[in-house]
């Protein structure tokens, strides 16, 4: 009779040991569930200009325009890269084609740079004087890493 008592105690403790095992494992070892806190939201640059309505409707319609001015450029960039890392993957990549397929990337990119300085130009036309010098001291003081980072490019690669 002890005998079955003990096996039936065994049994019981092994299917709770074993039955526990997967939601512990499933916990992660911090214990609990495991969810990421969001990234903080950084504020626009332009948050801190004191823009009118106008202006903004304004900016607003300029980043709708250069959003759909660039958007193709940026695929077919995209595109081009990937062409261009298929041609490299080659056992002998043919050295005119891999050339060809850079002179092309590097077009794309100066389109799309060129696309970004007169964005930046409308941008300015837009903005007082006043408001202009604190973007750029605000883009500024981000490239160091300060308050109101934008991130890389600085005032350069500023997104509107």
């Amino acid at each position: 009779m002890k005998n079955l008592v003990w096996v039936g105690a065994l049994a019981l403790a092994a299917t709770l040991v074993l039955g526990s095992a997967p939601g512990a494992l499933a916990a992660g070892w911090g214990g609990g569930a495991q969810v990421a806190e969001p990234a903080p939201v950084s504020p626009s640059p332009l948050a801190s200009l004191g823009l009118s309505d106008q202006q903004l409707a304004q900016i607003r319609e300029l980043r709708q325009n250069t959003y759909k001015e660039t958007r193709k450029v940026r695929i077919q960039m995209m595109d081009a890269r990937f062409a261009l890392s298929q041609l490299k993957l080659e056992r002998n990549p043919d050295q005119k084609a891999v050339e060809a397929k850079t002179r092309e990337l590097q077009d794309l990119h100066s389109r799309l740079q060129n696309s970004r300085v007169q964005a930046r130009q409308k941008l300015q036309a837009i903005l007082t004087p006043e408001q202009w010098n604190k973007l750029q001291e605000t883009v500024r003081s981000g490239r160091r890493g300060g308050p109101g980072h934008v991130g890389r490019g600085g005032a350069g690669g500023l997104e509107l």
